[in-house]
């Protein structure tokens, strides 16, 4: 069930194509998907079970990184490994700049929606290229930092206002979004793959009411033509920004487990507080699935982890992590500011080599 949550979605792939001259079908998948989307949120993920919100309150060693800009809002898009990367190389950026990352100026700070796609296997950008919106292909947030690396500037995040999208048009509703960007795809998109014609003005309107985005027509008609519906995004969302922001202080990036490393929670746990203790916040993948994962997943998460405590409040003690989600400020402030028991996310966290990721100096 939790694989077709549209909110809460990050790499799932989507398998409605074709569909758009099937109005009754697509109603009740939308309704289905409605249904199903509610019942994931109001039921929680049990990766992320949240600390009793008492706990709060129980005084204690805590042990936090400094710094991590607030919280970004992934919307109807699987940008949620490329929102990883992005915190952590701003918690980096203004650390080694001696900056305030709380406040950061959208000018000069690089789009996080724009390094999901970064990574992909190459495949993908033998095909598509790298100049996309993540829509349907991504990466582990190790891939995207190894792609970052050697990156000294990306489009900056004032081009597109993503993040005013997500609250001033859909109120942090990601499942309504979702279904935009999928009627978009499928009313326009596939339409005009398939016939070669759609009516532009009503394309044109649905972008500016559902998107809040006006561009001419020779934007559109190229953007249309693209290969992929990724690339379309790109072209109509920054095809006309030349704002770029810099990454000025080089990285490497540095991944846990490493090749035939046996994992366990308590090398875990060894692993991350060192990490934090030395002010460095680690992205971490979990499966979002009903039961732990065995060998595959079908919902795959990526978030960042920038806190640990243990409350002894009751017997015996309990591990707690602080996650740094893609969800929004609402999701943080219903969960424990996103404290959460950490055995039991060990339980469904990705453990494959280089699950866990951070970046520091080159050495």
């Amino acid at each position: 069930m939790r694989s077709l949550c549209l909110a809460m979605r990050c790499k799932e792939r989507r398998h409605f194509h074709g569909w758009n001259n099937r109005p009754e079908i697509m109603k009740i998948v939308f309704g289905l998907l409605l249904f199903i989307s509610a019942n994931c949120i109001a039921a929680g993920h049990l990766a992320l079970t949240p600390m009793p919100d008492n706990y709060l309150l129980v005084t204690g060693k805590v042990t936090e990184v400094g710094g991590v800009p607030g919280i970004r809002n992934q919307g109807g898009l699987p940008i949620c490994e490329g929102v990883a990367a992005w915190y952590l190389l701003m918690q980096y950026q203004c650390k080694q700049a001696g900056l305030d990352c709380v406040n950061l100026e959208p000018s000069s700070t690089p789009a996080p929606l724009l390094f999901a796609s970064l990574g992909a296997h190459s495949d993908y950008y033998g095909k598509y290229g790298r100049s996309t919106v993540l829509y349907s292909e991504g990466a582990g947030t190790y891939g995207i930092l190894e792609e970052l690396t050697s990156t000294g500037k990306a489009l900056a995040d004032s081009c597109f206002d993503y993040e005013g999208l997500v609250y001033s048009k859909y109120r942090g509703d990601q499942v309504r979004m979702a279904e935009a960007f999928e009627r978009l795809k499928i009313d326009y998109f596939d339409a005009f793959k398939s016939s070669g014609t759609i009516c532009m003005e009503c394309f044109q309107r649905v972008l500016q009411q559902d998107f809040k985005i006006a561009v001419d027509d020779a934007i559109v008609e190229k953007a249309l033509k693209e290969k992929i519906f990724d690339q379309f995004l790109y072209d109509v969302m920054y095809g006309q920004c030349r704002t770029k922001a810099r990454i000025p202080f080089a990285f490497a990036q540095h991944g846990w487990p490493r090749e035939n490393e046996s994992v366990t929670y308590d090398g875990f746990l060894k692993k991350l507080l060192g990490l934090l203790e030395a002010n460095i916040p680690v992205a971490v993948g979990a499966c979002l699935d009903e039961k732990p994962p065995t060998d595959h997943c079908q919902s795959a998460h990526g978030m960042v982890v920038g806190g640990y405590r243990k409350i002894c409040a009751g017997n015996p003690c309990q591990d707690y992590i602080r996650i740094y989600n893609s969800w929004g400020k609402e999701w943080q402030s219903r969960n424990s500011n996103g404290w959460i028991d950490a055995r039991n996310f060990y339980e469904y966290m990705q453990k494959s080599v280089n699950s866990m990721a951070w970046i520091g100096p080159i050495k």
